[in-house]
């Protein structure tokens, strides 16, 4: 067979593989299963050494993980094993092709749980010299630590950190093609400084360095997932160390990854309620509102929620926080009529909630009434509100209760006395 011949079948063979792997995403597996079969036809005409034994190792391996996406896993454990065979008898004098067919080979094992064997295996992949350019060589020591050896991190923290160190060097000038592999690298190498190495700054420092990395190339340039990754760690590891201003840095920034996907109106069901919980979290607890919070951002949330989800909870949640928004970012006529509408209507459903969350957003909710009649010299009606908000005050927690207290029983009072 000539070269073009080789090359053309060696297309249709790869198609054929990321089609069945496509199709088993999809849980459409009889189709994915008949496509694997049409790429072992394929594989038979292409009688050519090292090249046969590499694609006939990836269909194993592909339609291992096809068959385990459908829950055959006894039948996935067999073709895995027959993928490790086919494996160990690949030699190719070409490094890059030789290391990339050992890190399968260690993958695998790795799924098989025979650890030592796929640590083993990585370690001759270490050499990456050979390689044609740095991204590459990058690539496959990032791959090394964070699936070979991070599947035993304990007994091989070192090896990882120094690999991904190695990778982070090599990555770092084509960082507008590799932020997801920086920010990966950059959450393990913080996640061994606190865990492995009990180096609480150290950890916060790495993790720093990949969120400088965000600012620079822009939220919407990685996987929201890996941004988040690195933003709920350093902010888990700073509350742990009781770094309440690191931990609060962080909550905002991970607000800001939800804010961000909300503007660019690709946010689904998830990132909503998460933009939603956290930021009330951070503002009864802070009361104040960070930078990821616009009203825009809370009324496309008013919107979404209420076409998006039976759980009227949820809704009332997004009113609520819409109107306190709105209270205190916009106070023009309209905007404060508006925000009262929407605290009202989100309290009818509050007020069936129970426990102490609950009853701090029904009392600063209520606050924000009080103030508006108040404002408008209604000064009876806003005694009202502060009593029924003061009320409130003494079933929720403290730090709602502290921030709170003394200025409805200042307002109180102060309506009292006009009265």
């Amino acid at each position: 067979m000539d070269e073009i011949m080789i090359e053309e079948n060696l297309k249709m063979i790869f198609g054929c593989l990321n089609q069945a792997m496509s199709l088993a995403n999809k849980q459409e597996f009889d189709k994915s299963m008949a496509t694997f079969d049409k790429a072992d036809e394929l594989l038979k005409d292409l009688d050519v050494g090292d090249y046969g034994t590499e694609v006939k190792a990836m269909l194993l391996e592909g339609r291992s993980s096809a068959l385990r996406e459908l829950g055959k896993e006894e039948e996935s454990i067999q073709l895995c094993l027959k993928a490790v065979a086919v494996r160990r008898t690949v030699k190719i004098d070409n490094k890059f092709r030789q290391n990339t067919s050992d890190l399968a080979l260690a993958t695998v094992l790795v799924r098989l749980g025979r650890i030592e064997e796929a640590v083993a295996v990585a370690d001759g992949c270490l050499d990456v010299s050979g390689y044609s350019n740095d991204f590459q060589a990058a690539v496959h020591l990032a791959e090394l630590a964070t699936i070979v050896y991070s599947a035993d991190l304990p007994n091989n923290y070192n090896k990882t950190k120094k690999r991904l160190q190695k990778a982070r060097t090599l990555l770092l000038p084509h960082a507008s093609n590799a932020g997801d592999y920086l920010l990966d690298i950059q959450h393990t190498l913080g996640k061994i400084s606190y865990e492995y190495e009990q180096n609480k700054n150290s950890a916060l420092f790495e993790l720093e360095k990949g969120w400088s990395l965000v600012e620079k190339l822009g939220i919407l340039n990685f996987a929201y997932q890996r941004v988040l990754q690195i933003a709920v760690y350093a902010s888990d590891v700073a509350d742990a160390s009781n770094q309440k201003a690191d931990y609060w840095k962080w909550r905002k920034r991970y607000n800001e990854v939800f804010g961000v996907h909300i503007s660019k109106g690709d946010a689904d069901f998830d990132m909503f309620k998460n933009y939603l919980d956290s930021n009330m979290n951070s503002f009864l607890g802070l009361s104040e509102l960070d930078d990821s919070v616009t009203i825009e951002r809370v009324l496309l949330s008013v919107i979404f929620m209420r076409n998006s989800t039976d759980k009227y909870i949820d809704y009332a949640h997004a009113q609520w926080f819409a109107g306190c928004v709105l209270a205190e970012k916009d106070k023009s006529r309209e905007g404060t009529r508006k925000s009262i509408r929407l605290i009202k209507s989100a309290l009818q459903a509050i007020k069936e909630e129970k426990g102490e969350v609950p009853k701090g957003m029904a009392a600063v909710g209520k606050g924000y009434i009080a103030s508006y009649h108040f404002n408008r010299e209604e000064y009876d009606l806003a005694a009202e509100w502060y009593q029924d908000a003061k009320k409130d005050l003494q079933t929720t927690n403290s730090t709602i209760r502290a921030r709170n207290e003394k200025r409805f029983a200042d307002s109180l009072a102060e309506c009292l006395k006009r009265m």
